[in-house]
């Protein structure tokens, strides 16, 4: 088996009011790639828990790898993964 490669990579920093949702493009060039997406959520104020519902792009299937509630469910840490069958172009 050959040593795992990163085959693309990006970040944004993002604050969001009222359930926006972010965007984030990734561009990969080798087939049968294992996506990862970490996000951290900061809960801003009022009850409601920071976290994630679902990840939803490029035709891929994501699902939550695991999730970490931290200071009173006020920082939110999460690993969601997808495979990609086929280079990405974002």
């Amino acid at each position: 088996m050959a040593a795992p490669v990163l085959d693309g990579f990006n970040s944004i920093a993002y604050a969001a009011i009222g359930g926006a949702s972010p965007t984030i493009t990734l561009s990969t060039t080798l087939e049968d790639d294992i996506v990862v997406l970490v996000c951290f959520n900061e809960r801003g104020g009022g009850s409601v828990r920071a976290n994630i519902t679902s990840v939803t792009g490029g035709g891929l299937s994501f699902q939550r790898r695991s999730q970490l509630f931290l200071i009173t469910n006020y920082v939110n840490l999460e690993v969601w993964w997808a495979r990609a069958p086929n280079p990405l172009l974002g």
